[in-house]
C-alpha cells in the first residue's frame, strides 16, 4: 500500500527529489523495512512524507489568510461575509 500511495502521489510528494533516477521501487521499500540503517531509505520516506505534509499545510495556511483578509475587508466595507460566498 505504501508503494501504491507513493506511486499515485509521486508528483505531489516530489518522490523523484528524494529518490532520483528510479523513484520509489519495491527494492527500496523492502530495504527500508528490513534493514536497520540510520540514514537509510526509511528515514528518506519519513522525511518525504513530513516535508509534503508541511508544504501542503503552508499552502493551505496562505489560502486561509487570503480568505480571512478578504472577509475582514468586506466587514470593514460594511458587506456581509455571505455576500462574498455568493
Amino acid at each position: 500500500m505504501v508503494l501504491e500511495f507513493l506511486s499515485s502521489y509521486s508528483a505531489l510528494a516530489k518522490v523523484r527529489d528524494h529518490f532520483p533516477g528510479t523513484g520509489m521501487t519495491f527494492d527500496i521499500l523492502e530495504r527500508a523495512l528490513i534493514k536497520n540503517e540510520v540514514g537509510g531509505p526509511l528515514s528518506d520516506i519519513i522525511q518525504l512524507l513530513l516535508k509534503t505534509i508541511f508544504r501542503l499545510q503552508e499552502g493551505e495556511n496562505q489560502v486561509m489568510s487570503k480568505d480571512e483578509a478578504a472577509t475582514a475587508a468586506a466587514a470593514a466595507a460594511g458587506e456581509s461575509p455571505k455576500a462574498l460566498i455568493e
